[in-house]
């Protein structure tokens, strides 16, 4: 096997490694998110609009994160593609 097919097939390696452990870290951050949207009472229609937009910012949390975590795979099987 050459030297691309072997850093290639790592590369995929270390990229599904990240991405397991990336999505096993939305299960930890699910409970805390709840929490927090709790306790700003973001159901509450009377709340400001600071409060509203902090309640948006605690709400994409777990979609950016889930985003990253791709990306982040995504970059580590493409630097080791383009080397």
């Amino acid at each position: 096997m050459n030297k691309l097919g072997q850093t290639f097939g790592l590369s995929i390696l270390y990229a599904i490694v990240i991405f397991i452990f990336g999505i096993l870290m939305v299960n930890f951050l699910t409970p805390e998110i709840n929490t927090s949207h709790n306790a700003m009472s973001c159901t509450d229609t009377s709340i400001s609009s600071g409060s509203k937009l902090t309640c948006l910012f605690v709400d994409i949390v777990k979609p950016y994160w889930i985003l990253a975590i791709l990306s982040l795979a995504g970059g580590v099987i493409l630097d080791r593609l383009l080397i």
